[in-house]
C-alpha cells in the first residue's frame, strides 16, 4: 500500500508532491478545521499552507464556514459562544480524495 504523505504518527517525508499535500489538507478538513489546525495537522509552514489553501478554495475543493462553538471559561458552568471560521472538504474535494486513492491503487504493485 502507498505510504506517501502523513498518516498517523508517520514522520514527515521531504518534498511531498503537491497532490499529496492536497490530499493531506482535504483529509484533515473532512470534519472542519481552522486554518491553523489544518496547517498543524499537515505539518506545512504558514506561507506554503496559504498557497495550498487558496488553490483548494478557488478550485472548490474546500469551503470556509463560520461555525458557532461553545467554550468553557473557568468552571464548567461558565459557557459562552464564539463564531469560528472552519474549513470543510466539499463534495468535489471528497471526489478528489476518491480519485487520488484509485490512482494510487493503480500504481501500487499487486
Amino acid at each position: 500500500m502507498y505510504n506517501g504523505g502523513i498518516t498517523g504518527g508517520e514522520r514527515l517525508k521531504k518534498n511531498r508532491a503537491y497532490v499529496d499535500v492536497y490530499r493531506d489538507i482535504l483529509s484533515a478538513c473532512m470534519d472542519g478545521r481552522t486554518r491553523t489546525g489544518a496547517r498543524r495537522g499537515c505539518r506545512i509552514d504558514t506561507a506554503r499552507m496559504r498557497h495550498y489553501l487558496d488553490d483548494c478554495l478557488q478550485a472548490g475543493l474546500l469551503e470556509e464556514r463560520r461555525v458557532r462553538e461553545l467554550r468553557h471559561r473557568g468552571s464548567p458552568e461558565t459557557v459562552f459562544a464564539v463564531m469560528q471560521r472552519r474549513l470543510f472538504t466539499t463534495e468535489k474535494g471528497r471526489e478528489y480524495l476518491k480519485t487520488y486513492e484509485r490512482l494510487i491503487g493503480l500504481l501500487s504493485p499487486s
